[in-house]
């Protein structure tokens, strides 16, 4: 599946899906790129990137699988979420061998693209992270100002946080 057509394909349709009106609009747009250092090998953190495996250590994920119904990982998956707003999901890259899953992540008024590629670095494991957001309205315009790079940056590092603790414990990292 080629991602940028799907990528293109799905911003360009999403704002009618969603039930946006048409008209003019500048989308505004919103990048991080960044990695972050697992505290285990990457035969046992890349699994912790896919959307069950997210469940072991990401508080309140809970995928509602679409197609294939039974969840198992592999490109063309979708599924949703509802714990950050009602977003649909698609997997749009996933590679074992190369250690890379993506996903492209459709909002009301925001597309996002998750890319990650996982490298081993001595005993540990590197995750190298790009988390792009587009807007698909103004609202999108402000949801996406509100997710400026040093706001995504943060992100990432809680998830850093989160799936270290994992590792360490095999519990989850309780926000509340």
């Amino acid at each position: 599946m080629n991602l940028e057509y799907l990528f293109t394909a799905v911003c360009s349709f999403a704002p009618l899906l969603a039930g946006a009106e048409p008209g003019p609009f500048q989308s505004s747009k919103s990048s991080y790129q960044g990695s972050i250092r697992l505290h285990g090998p990457i035969e046992n953190v890349f699994p912790l990137f896919t959307p069950e495996g997210e469940k072991s250590w990401a508080e309140g994920w809970n995928p509602d699988y679409v197609n294939p119904p039974n969840g198992d990982t592999q490109t063309g998956l979708v599924f949703r979420t509802a714990h950050s707003g009602p977003l649909l999901w698609i997997v749009s890259d996933f590679d074992v061998q190369q250690h890379q899953i993506s996903y492209v992540i459709v909002g009301r008024d925001t597309v996002r693209l998750l890319k990650i590629k996982c490298d081993v670095q001595g005993d540990e494991t590197v995750a190298a992270l790009t988390h792009t957001h587009i807007s698909l309205s103004e609202a999108g315009n402000r949801l996406v100002e509100q997710r400026a790079p040093e706001y995504l940056g943060a992100e990432i590092t809680q998830w850093q946080d989160e799936i270290n603790y994992f590792l360490e414990t095999g519990m989850q990292f309780r926000t509340k």
